[in-house]
């Protein structure tokens, strides 16, 4: 019985060829595209389920409440609290503490700056990174021990075994070069971990390599604590929070209460403040995603709905004869219902090529490297086989029931009309169709926004300024950027030079108070002379910092336009701003000697500067003041306007020059406009992934359309034959087959526009600069809907209406 289902069903697609191109098709993209959604969404949430541990291991999450008055949640700690824990709590069994910073690594054969994590000795026990050679429980023991990657043992050593080599890492601008040897090669971690790092040092490397401030105010880390088996999250918690209250002589005045965090849940939190080196994503990104690919699947399943339902005048007196001689109405279903599935089998072997193909492309969009031979396993195969029977069953369903349940002596005597004009097919049309103008109306604002924020005025000019980190020289190497200015000032193709404190990052976080007594929040930052003249800004009044003004390094500022806003200031030049720089790492070494500093103290404004865009505009402009240190080096990146000509020469001079200078330090430049532009690389990735879900459900939609009419054609020949006769012309034929789909596609559209308006909203709440959106948005993408689906049905009209009315009038 089966064999004879399929055997029919396979001649059915032999002999409706066009119907079942289209079908095959259409769920054919949808199924790509789910199919490729799956590795995402799965991959996602595979994060850090490979660790044996997984189940008992916690994230430390520190909740204070700040200056907004609203709760912050934190994945850092007080460095002194991890030592503590598995000592005085009950139930935790083991803590790894993580610690990050950036520092110069060199071989004999190369030098590079890397990332490198500290962590204790007992990550190995905790988690399951796997050490293709050394010894784990000793790897991390001595403070001089470094634990490297197969990908940076290949960088370093080439094809030389590392182990027992050494290594010589430089804190960058901290401290001088010290001696590690290579006492661990670790396998490749895994993708799925939310914890990632190529160099791993011992903890207590840090106060040997940075000597840094190990303190409960000033220092924090990442805890993880690993739970015994029948431990409650809950009641460690409390206990962790009681034993710093114990412990921490700063508790009162700051207080922390302390939760943990699954480890498996990290990745899909990003309400958590997370330290860089942990991997975080925003879970809103796999449903959108698994969303759009369902809509698109959902079109080519209406496509598969309707155009069964429109050859059901075909397969009428075919469900009647089978029915006469015995078939019973499950048989019929069982028949039609066999096509189905075969058509999603089919579907799925061209799902799985179309997928395979387009795989590199779908990685580059989701930044992942997925793969569709590692993702195969029983969840996988498990994953297809079901959606080849949900949509065969779901897209089959409803033809299925209506064609079975047909009455035999009706169909023989005479010619049933079903599926063309029911209100359920002009539902689903509409439906079809009301998703196509979704996607197309997103896209249409999406890139729209992506215009503007590439288009928009910054205030300043980015073009063609070279930007150099400075942040691995040495600190007490002053001299370098005006012996680098002196070295490059005979070429003439460099036609500006300057230096900036942390590239506009804002070196603090301090606070002033208006003439209203309001507390107003501000960033430093600190620059030289020249980089007006670099970037191009003009001021707004006052002067620019001058040498012929030496005291404007210890008494004046320059602040931006929203300051002066915030202040409630009308002409703020030569007012004193209530201001004193705060100590540590906010004050700049000055250029005379290593042991005194730049300190700011009421400060006099001088000048204010017009409001540039500094950061991305999903950031709104803060208030910001600019300090002048004539010789900034510390932390730092110089900013080089070059010609444009001759491009590739006069980066192979900025290179050549900064390594005679300074030979072990890695040249690290980048164009600065690159350096915005990467702030929206995620925006244009989605309006990418939106688009192209868009093309696909439109043609998918077309296709149908396509389909629908051919159907429609073959039905009314007679007609149209009578009509020729009559006098009818070819737009007249063409207006009888394409009218009604202009109505569905106009109520489609008004479905579609108020919820793309509400999504719209809600993505262009990340920005705090954006496009309003206006009823042109929505009017260009109905009419771009319009325009294509009926110039797909208007290909079919025109073919009907050109048939002579002689043939037409013969046709049976």
């Amino acid at each position: 019985m089966i064999k004879n289902y399929l055997l029919v069903a396979y001649r059915n697609l032999v002999r409706f060829k066009i119907y079942s191109i289209i079908n095959i098709t259409g769920l054919a993209i949808g199924l790509a595209f789910c199919m490729l959604t799956f590795l995402y969404v799965r991959n996602e949430w595979a994060y850090d389920t490979f660790h044996e541990n997984a189940d008992q291991i916690y994230h430390v999450i520190s909740e204070v409440k700040g200056r907004d008055g609203q709760m912050h949640q934190s994945a850092t700690v007080p460095e002194p609290l991890g030592p503590l824990v598995p000592e005085n709590v009950v139930g935790i069994t083991n803590m790894v503490r993580f610690n990050h910073a950036e520092a110069l690594i060199r071989s004999q054969q190369a030098v590079f700056t890397e990332q490198i994590q500290f962590a204790d000795a007992s990550i190995f026990d905790v988690f399951s990174f796997t050490l293709l050679q050394g010894d784990p429980k000793n790897a991390l023991q001595s403070p001089q021990s470094v634990v490297i990657s197969e990908t940076l043992a290949q960088k370093y050593f080439g094809n030389e075994s590392p182990f027992g080599q050494q290594l010589w890492i430089k804190p960058g601008e901290w401290g001088p070069e010290q001696t590690f040897t290579v006492s661990g090669i670790m396998r490749e971690i895994p993708n799925h971990s939310t914890l990632r790092f190529n160099v791993l040092l011992s903890y207590e490397s840090i106060k040997t390599l940075f000597g840094w401030r190990i303190d409960w105010y000033h220092s924090q880390n990442s805890l993880y604590v690993q739970l015994a088996p029948t431990s409650n999250s809950s009641e460690i918690s409390t206990l962790i929070s009681n034993l710093n209250k114990t412990h921490n002589p700063f508790a009162k005045r700051y207080p922390i209460n302390f939760m943990l965090q699954p480890l498996k849940d990290i990745h899909l939190n990003p309400n958590i403040h997370t330290p860089k080196w942990e991997s975080a994503s925003n879970p809103i990104y796999s449903y959108v995603l698994a969303g759009i690919a369902s809509l698109v699947l959902i079109i080519a399943c209406i496509n598969f709905v309707n155009l069964s339902m429109g050859q059901s005048h075909t397969r009428s007196r075919e469900v009647g004869i089978r029915k006469v001689i015995g078939a019973t109405r499950r048989q019929v279903m069982a028949q039609f219902w066999s096509e189905f599935i075969l058509v999603g089998a089919i579907s799925v072997m061209f799902a799985l090529a179309i997928s395979e193909i387009t795989l590199p492309f779908f990685n580059n969009f989701v930044q992942r490297e997925l793969s569709l031979t590692s993702a195969f396993d029983g969840l996988t195969a498990v994953t297809i086989l079901s959606l080849i029977l949900v949509v065969g069953l779901a897209a089959g369903s409803y033809p299925a029931l209506i064609l079975s349940g047909l009455n035999p002596i009706s169909v023989l005597t005479r010619r049933l009309k079903i599926g063309g004009r029911n209100i359920v097919g002009r539902f689903l049309v509409i439906f079809q169709f009301a998703i196509s103008a979704l996607l197309v109306v997103c896209t249409f604002a999406m890139t729209q926004q992506t215009y503007f924020i590439k288009h928009k005025n910054l205030n300043f000019s980015p073009d063609h300024i070279v930007s150099i980190s400075t942040r691995n020289l040495d600190g007490g190497n002053r001299s370098f950027l005006n012996v680098y200015k002196q070295e490059l000032a005979s070429n003439p193709r460099i036609l500006e030079v300057t230096s900036v404190m942390d590239a506009f990052t804002g070196t603090d976080a301090n606070v002033v108070q208006n003439d209203a007594d309001e507390k107003i929040e501000f960033g430093a930052v600190y620059i030289d002379y020249n980089l007006l003249n670099t970037l191009q800004i003009d001021l707004i009044s006052g002067r620019n910092f001058s040498p012929q003004f030496p005291s404007d390094a210890e008494k004046a500022v320059i602040v931006n336009e929203t300051l002066v806003r915030a202040m409630g200031w009308k002409d703020p030049v030569g007012r004193t701003l209530p201001f004193r720089s705060p100590t540590g790492r906010a004050k700049v070494p000055h250029p005379k000697t290593d042991d005194d500093y730049i300190s700011v103290t009421n400060p006099v404004i001088i000048g204010v500067m017009p409001d540039f865009h500094y950061k991305s505009l999903h950031h709104k402009i803060q208030p910001m003041i600019f300090k002048l240190d004539p010789a900034i080096t510390s932390g730092s990146h110089i900013f080089l306007k070059i010609s444009t000509e001759q491009i590739s020469e006069t980066l192979a001079r900025l290179e050549s020059t900064w390594k005679k200078l300074s030979p072990n330090t890695p040249f690290e430049w980048s164009f600065l406009d690159d350096q915005i532009n990467a702030h929206y690389t995620e925006d244009e990735r989605w309006t990418q992934i939106v688009l192209f879900a868009s093309l696909f459900a439109i043609f998918i939609a077309c296709l149908g359309a396509f389909g629908l009419t051919a159907l429609a054609v073959s039905r009314r020949t007679k007609e149209i034959g009578i009509r020729k006769v009559f006098g009818a012309t070819i737009p007249n034929i063409i207006n009888l087959l394409s009218r009604e789909f202009i109505t569905l596609i106009v109520l489609a559209n008004l479905i579609a526009w108020p919820i793309a308006y509400w999504a719209m909203n809600q993505w262009l709440a990340n920005f705090a600069y954006r496009i309003n959106l206006g009823i042109g948005t929505f009017i260009l993408g109905g009419l771009l809907t319009l325009i294509v689906v009926i110039g797909t049905v208007s290909t079919q009209a025109i073919k009907a209406a050109k048939m002579n009315p002689v043939d037409t009038l013969r046709y049976e």
